[in-house]
């Protein structure tokens, strides 16, 4: 028996490390293509330097990437690089298709080269690989090995030239690989190169790519056939089942494959005691032991496994009690359970996707409603070493009670993932989300320490007050972002931490500084500190002697200043007696100007009543005058009536009397009426112009007009084809105004323009054109009111805001309307400008 044993023993040996392979997953990894590093898609070389420099031999030339840009160095020709080697010295040096040269130093954009022209100048190690080019062709299981890299006693990563790259422990057994099924950007690796802080370079005829070596960390995604976010994590008879929001998948040989018939939504997995796997999905409850098999069609949130016949399952509208034979039990209306869980009495508690807490005693039939319980609805997992692991308050990251600190690094990079499932066995963690599977190796991050970085401060470009610096460090994770912060002084707080790698300082005072600058990793570990002193030394007029020359010149000034306050002093004592004397006499003319301006008020309160005196007789005068008009009439007909009774001569006395009658009350009926306008306009010029000022929308003011306009002259406007041009503004605005005033004088211009129109248009026939616009100049608003007509002659134009001034007869207008006009503008604070030309136009402008 024991023989048997040992025999079968050996037989399994070999199967042991492909297990392990199998459940190993990919790496980490990132491709860059062409455009990203902006040269050729073909690299034959790559080395990394300890400064954290990595160097590419490119089909173009030179590729240098510092950590935080990429550089193309054009050799001559623009000839390619396909060799790279390093000297004792730590100096790079490069050959390709001719052209031989060694990088001498590099600062940020600046690249130092030297080209040499003889095999004589190149370092021994870049000759040597020469001639190590047609040696015999390296394989590895009949797979051709362009290149071994040996990153520790126990790993050796291949560069094939068909299969990607590989991975092998120290008797050659393949641990894991990655190639174009995984997202590689080639399955041809030309070179590979270690960085010395976790990552390894290869270099491809495709592009480039950084795999991070560190197996404490691996993943599966799409690539590895896993779909959809995941849900729920089971591991069953030692096999890994993972459930999806596109179903469940089940890993085998290192890849997921669909389990048939399950392809729905699962949200909860667990084992059976039979040794299967039970899925909650959204189309029911389902087992899989060799296939899956249905067990209800209705939509299940999560199940609790009881004993060989039965589970509990949360679906919609309850709780059931269903065996794997068809039974189905209904056990409570608690709907939408997410959770169900048994405690160590054998109760079981439930939560609902709204929070609520239901418990369940042993050898009870119903749940029974709790206020609170130990269920939560964010993340949490029990393991099986009894370490509580949970997310923060916000659902993100993933920490264990009572971690060590350098356990606790490793868990670092996840602080910003959603995780939505785990499951710990044998020392490996699952982890599940949004981001697909990872797999986290707790054995290996517990005897391992990630890697500290180092900084580097890869520029450093001081103009005068300005700062201008570019940092990084020689490690980049892919599971989170490196940060750094800076200070300027010892005693100074250090900055946020931040990921930006170019730091600018503007208007830095003058003195020294200690700058200062570290980062921390994805995994929280904090660098040693870069420094780098500097000084922003004084101008030459804030230096010691410079000040001293100041002192000088404000005590010579303090000097000067008193001598000069002194004499004007004096001066300003002469100044004051004069304006006493002047302030005098300008008291005494505004005491006559004040006396004057008396008399004129009361001259014009004398002119008011004179006005309404004056205005009653000649209201008589044109009365009787027009009423005498009609008798005249009148004796006409009497005399025409009595023309026989009467001579001749004596028939045509009279008639010549009453004609001359006639044309004499017309006169006088004429002049009375225009001594009445003259009168009116003096009363409106003395009338007290004082009205309510409001906010006015003088857009709605000119449309207001232009209707206006065309009801009172629609004769004039149809009679002479009159073209009215006006657009209201699309915006409002708005002004400090008086509506009825600003209408009253944009109406009196109007007339103005429709009397000189029809002037114009009795001497020939023309288009008239009358336009009103509005537009703006800075803060002014402007009303242009432009007609065609007879225009204003270039003598006159200077007078025609004078009061009683008027091209018009004296029976036409009293020459008062433009003054009336200007007057209100200018009460508002606005003016009115005119423009014309004799027989051309007239454009006047309201300024508001």
């Amino acid at each position: 028996m024991k023989r048997f044993i040992f025999i079968l023993f050996i037989a399994l040996l070999p199967n042991i490390p492909c297990l392990a392979q199998e459940m190993m997953g990919v790496p980490f990894f990132k491709n860059f293509s062409a455009r990203e590093y902006n040269a050729h898609n073909r690299n034959f070389d790559v080395l990394c330097t300890d400064q954290g420099f990595t160097f590419v031999a490119n089909f173009e030339g030179l590729l240098i990437h510092d950590n935080v840009v990429w550089r193309v160095v054009h050799t001559p020709g623009i000839s390619r690089v396909t060799d790279l080697s390093m000297d004792k010295d730590g100096k790079v040096w490069f050959s390709g298709i001719n052209v031989k040269g060694c990088v001498e130093s590099i600062y940020g954009d600046s690249i130092q080269i030297r080209y040499v022209q003889s095999d004589k100048d190149v370092n021994g190690v870049m000759r040597k690989k020469q001639q190590e080019k047609n040696s015999i062709v390296d394989r590895w299981n009949n797979i051709e090995v362009r290149n071994r890299l040996k990153i520790s006693d126990d790993r050796t990563l291949l560069a094939t030239a068909t299969a990607g790259v590989i991975a092998i422990n120290a008797k050659g057994e393949k641990v894991w690989e990655v190639n174009e099924t995984d997202g590689l950007c080639s399955n041809s690796i030309n070179k590979l190169a270690y960085d010395g802080k976790g990552s390894v370079w290869g270099v491809t005829d495709n592009g480039l790519f950084r795999i991070s070596v560190s197996e404490v960390y691996s993943h599966f995604d799409e690539h590895e056939g896993l779909d959809g976010q995941v849900t729920c994590i089971e591991m069953v008879e030692g096999k890994l089942f993972v459930g999806t929001l596109k179903g469940l998948f089940l890993l085998e040989d290192g890849h997921f494959v669909k389990v048939e018939g399950i392809y729905q939504s699962c949200w909860h997995l667990a084992e059976t005691v039979r040794k299967n796997v039970i899925a909650a999905t959204s189309e029911g409850v389902f087992t899989y032991g060799h296939s899956s098999h249905r067990l209800s069609n209705k939509m299940s949130l999560s199940i609790l496994v009881e004993n060989d016949d039965t589970f509990l399952s949360g679906e919609m509208d309850g709780i059931y009690r269903r065996g794997y034979d068809g039974f189905e039990e209904k056990v409570d209306d608690i709907s939408y359970t997410v959770l169900l869980s048994r405690d160590k009495h054998g109760g079981i508690w439930a939560l609902t996707l709204g929070g609520e807490y239901y418990y369940m005693a042993p050898k009870a039939k119903h749940f029974n409603r709790q206020k609170a319980g130990p269920l939560s609805l964010l993340f949490e997992y029990e393991d099986y070493l009894g370490r509580h692991w949970h997310s923060r308050e916000d659902g993100k990251g993933l920490m264990a009670d009572n971690m060590k600190k350098e356990f606790a690094a490793w868990f670092e990079p996840f602080a910003n993932y959603n995780i939505q499932a785990m499951l710990i066995n044998n020392g490996i963690a699952w982890v599940g989300g949004n981001f697909g599977l990872i797999r986290i190796n707790l054995q290996l991050s517990e005897k391992t320490e990630p890697i500290l970085p180092e900084i580097y401060l890869r520029t450093f470009d001081l103009k005068g007050q300005k700062l201008d610096i570019t940092v990084t460090t020689d490690k980049h994770d892919p599971l989170g972002k490196t940060r750094y912060s800076y200070r300027l002084h010892t005693d100074d707080a250090w900055s946020a931490w931040d990921e930006d790698e170019d730091i600018h300082f503007q208007n830095l005072a003058y003195g020294r500084y200690q700058l200062t600058v570290r980062c921390i990793d994805a995994y929280g570990q904090i660098s040693e500190t870069g420094e780098r002193f500097f000084k922003i030394p004084y101008p030459i007029y804030m230096r010691w002697y410079a000040l001293l020359l100041y002192l000088v010149i404000i005590g010579l000034l303090v000097v000067s200043w008193l001598k000069y306050r002194t004499r004007q002093l004096q001066l300003r004592q002469l100044q004051l007696e004069a304006i006493v004397n002047e302030r005098t006499q300008e008291l005494r003319l505004a005491q006559k100007k004040l006396v004057r301006k008396e008399k004129e008020a009361t001259v014009g309160k004398l002119t008011k009543g004179l006005i309404d005196r004056i205005l009653n007789p000649m209201n008589y005068i044109n009365n009787f005058s027009h009423l005498t008009l009609g008798l005249t009439k009148d004796l006409k007909d009497n005399l025409n009536d009595d023309e026989e009774k009467m001579t001749p001569d004596i028939y045509d006395d009279c008639m010549d009397v009453v004609d001359m009658m006639k044309t004499n009350l017309e006169k006088i009926e004429q002049h009375g009426l225009s001594t009445t306008r003259i009168l009116k306009a003096m009363e409106e010029m003395l009338k007290e112009r004082s009205a309510k000022v409001e906010a006015i929308d003088i857009g709605n003011l000119c449309q207001q007009s232009i209707e206006m306009l065309n009801n009172y002259y629609k004769e004039d406007i149809e009679k002479l084809h009159i073209q009215v041009e006006w657009e209201k503004p699309e915006q409002s605005i708005t002004i400090e105004a008086n509506a009825e005033l600003l209408n009253k004088s944009i109406m009196s211009m109007i007339a103005n323009s429709i009397y000189a129109i029809k002037k114009k248009y009795e001497r020939q026939q023309y288009q008239p054109i009358l336009r009103l616009n509005i537009t703006q100049e800075g803060a002014h608003h402007l009303i242009i009111l432009y007609d065609n007509g007879i225009g204003i002659e270039k003598t006159i134009i200077g007078n025609i805001f004078d009061p009683f001034f008027t091209t018009k007869t004296t029976a036409e207008a009293a020459g008062v309307g433009l003054y009336l006009s200007q007057q209100i503008i200018q009460d508002f604070g606005g003016n009115i400008t005119v423009k014309s030309e004799k027989d051309q136009y007239t454009e006047f402008t309201i300024i508001l």
